[in-house]
């Protein structure tokens, strides 16, 4: 099996395992905690205080290792997993929770990305939207497995089929070449020069599925298994736009065309979650929204392939250190419009920053030579 494996081995199965376990098992956990009188506010709050570590340790970590790095991400994950069967509430145990899981989630995607995009040749749209394919193929299975689990069984069974993916992914660690990515904080913080307002712009929009589609969910779905199936219908609705969307923006080699009027309906459709009444009204949004987003991440994604040497390492610490320092401001909005129960000021934060990503991607003229 160790012979198969080491030539046939794959980077990408890492990612595969590690998104079935966060669509499948950790988006889950959400609707475990509502149910224990965890409030929206804690959610987001515990998701502040585990961006500002994220973003302390990217600044002086120093130093990655491609197969060291990923084996304690997982073994971080399964550790923040095991500490939700500690005999307190889930109130006090939510934030050591989310503070652990998310630190192993960034200890993994810091050294993979730089190994999955190390041969990536040219501005192909469609490599990068497979990157984002996993997570949105494996959330259209994962939540059905993960919430029927959770229901059914006792919460420690949950958590050993959770640590069981896992391991099995730390075991394919072993296969991953041995890399050593070394920085300073001088470069983390500059090797990105014109592209920093964007990546953070980006990456707070990369929890707007999060906020909208999953945590806010809940006002309107009580039950595990029916979250789990509205979670699954939600990532089928990407599936059929994001790779058709990706070959077409390829073949016009235009980003700014797709750019433009995209973030446009998608800030109106965040805005129009102001206006809905009843589940039927948020569901419908909630499926468009979710489509729109698998278009546009891939594609604001692509940004950085098309202007920065994607061989470079240094390009994606420093891009997921923005991506974080935007997770990290766009959490603590949220959590401050919560405690005010501002929900009109949730909806148009996440609005602006839609409609600002093109005027800045714009004004920096990023495409100015080929758009």
């Amino acid at each position: 099996m160790d012979q198969w494996l080491q030539k046939n081995f794959k980077v990408w199965w890492l990612q595969v395992l590690l998104a079935f376990v966060t669509f499948g098992f950790t988006s889950v956990l959400f609707v475990y905690f509502v149910k224990k009188d965890v409030t929206f506010f804690q959610i987001f709050l515990a998701e502040f205080f585990s961006y500002s570590l994220i973003v302390a340790y990217l600044l002086f970590r120093r130093t990655l290792f491609s197969r060291r790095t990923i084996l304690t991400g997982y073994l971080l994950i399964v550790a923040g997993m095991l500490i939700l069967l500690l005999p307190f509430p889930a109130t006090a145990l939510l934030f050591p929770y989310t503070i652990v899981y998310s630190l192993g989630v960034i200890m993994f995607f810091a050294p993979y990305n730089i190994l999955y995009f190390k041969n990536f040749k040219g501005g192909n749209l469609e490599h990068i939207t497979t990157y984002w394919a996993i997570g949105i193929v494996t959330g259209l299975v994962a939540p059905l497995i993960g919430s029927f689990v959770l229901a059914k069984f006792p919460l420690w069974i949950f958590i050993f089929c959770t640590g069981l993916i896992l391991l099995s992914a730390a075991y394919l660690t072993r296969f991953v070449e041995r890399q050593k990515y070394s920085y300073t904080t001088k470069e983390v913080l500059t090797h990105i020069r014109g592209l920093r307002t964007l990546s953070i712009i980006d990456g707070s929009l990369h929890k707007t599925s999060l906020i909208v589609v999953t945590v806010f969910s809940l006002q309107y779905i009580t039950t595990e298994l029916n979250f789990g199936r509205f979670l699954s219908v939600a990532a089928l609705a990407g599936i059929v736009v994001a790779l058709p969307m990706a070959r077409i923006s390829d073949q016009w080699q235009k980003r700014t065309v797709f750019i433009w009027p995209l973030s446009l309906i998608t800030a109106g459709v965040v805005f129009s979650f102001v206006f809905v009444k009843g589940f039927l009204g948020f569901f419908a949004l909630a499926l468009l929204l979710k489509a729109l987003l698998s278009l546009m991440e891939p594609i604001r994604g692509n940004v950085m392939l098309d202007k920065k040497e994607a061989a470079n390492p240094i390009t994606w610490i420093s891009r997921e250190l923005f991506l974080n320092v935007g997770r990290l401001i766009m959490m603590g909005v949220i959590a401050v419009c919560i405690y005010f129960n501002n929900y009109i000021a949730v909806y148009s934060f996440i609005a602006i920053q839609m409609i600002l990503y093109p005027v800045i991607l714009y004004f920096k003229k990023i495409y100015a030579t080929t758009d």
